[in-house]
């Protein structure tokens, strides 16, 4: 059922970025599909931030496979925009997971963000990064689960719901 879900939903900006809401998970997705220019990633983090502060979303997978890493520039305007968004006293955002582009730069970025935002705002919202989106789906979801979810016995279509996106 959930596949038949992000099949509705989905949507893409130009030919660099996906995304969609499950109302039922409460829950954003958006990946980029392509390494993007400094405008492109801006453009695509400010409808990302629009939408999950507009839909009341609890749960965010950013999907960051295909990034090269960002600038200076680019990465101070990202904590600062990622910090008006969780400062929004309407964001219900509780955790967020970012699979990571396998660049190494890209990890030590990743590291940073995370420290430097679990540390402003680890109150209320919880960021961590990975290399591997069902594992990252797995950690958004834990909570929402009685017990883990063991996906190795599932087909691979089921183990991954964005495999056929």
């Amino acid at each position: 059922m959930f596949i038949h879900e992000v099949r509705k939903k989905m949507k893409v900006l130009e030919d660099y970025l996906m995304y969609f809401r499950s109302a039922e998970k409460k829950m954003f997705y958006n990946k980029w599909l392509r390494p993007a220019s400094s405008a492109e990633l801006r453009a695509g983090a400010s409808l990302v931030h629009r939408s999950i502060e507009q839909s009341g979303v609890e749960l965010w997978l950013l999907d960051a496979t295909n990034c090269h890493t960002p600038c200076r520039e680019d990465q101070m305007w990202l904590l600062a925009e990622m910090g008006k968004l969780f400062e929004n006293s309407e964001c219900r955002l509780r955790k967020l997971a970012m699979v990571r582009s396998n660049e190494v730069f890209f990890t030590v970025i990743a590291e940073n963000m995370q420290e430097r935002l679990n540390a402003l705002y680890g109150e209320s919202m919880t960021m961590r990064h990975f290399d591997n989106l069902a594992v990252a789906y797995d950690w958004l979801l834990a909570e929402e689960r009685t017990a883990p979810l063991n996906t190795a016995s599932l087909p691979t279509s089921v183990q991954n719901p964005f495999t056929e996106i």
